[in-house]
């Protein structure tokens, strides 16, 4: 993965798309896994595909969408796939 593509958003992937496996938590070694697995089948370059992931989070509060939906993190609590699918 070339960095210099995404240089200009580094700070906004640090932010918005942490890594919490890695213990530097500096995510490079997890963005190169994203873009091999997920972002080489997008139709689009590596800026494209993070700019659009970065963007669609902006949009979208998934989080918030799950909330009102009763789905939150739990220890005790699982959820149905569909339930989640129906509030999203």
């Amino acid at each position: 993965m070339c960095w210099v593509q995404v240089s200009d958003i580094l700070s906004s992937l640090r932010s918005s798309w942490p890594t919490l496996a890695c213990p530097t938590n500096d995510g490079l070694r997890f963005w190169a896994h994203e873009w091999e697995k997920h972002g080489t089948c997008s139709n689009l370059d590596q800026h494209g595909y993070f700019a659009t992931a970065l963007g669609f989070k902006a949009r979208h509060n998934l989080t918030g969408i799950l909330a009102d939906a009763g789905i939150v993190p739990s220890d005790s609590e699982t959820y149905f796939l569909s339930s989640i699918r129906d509030a999203i």
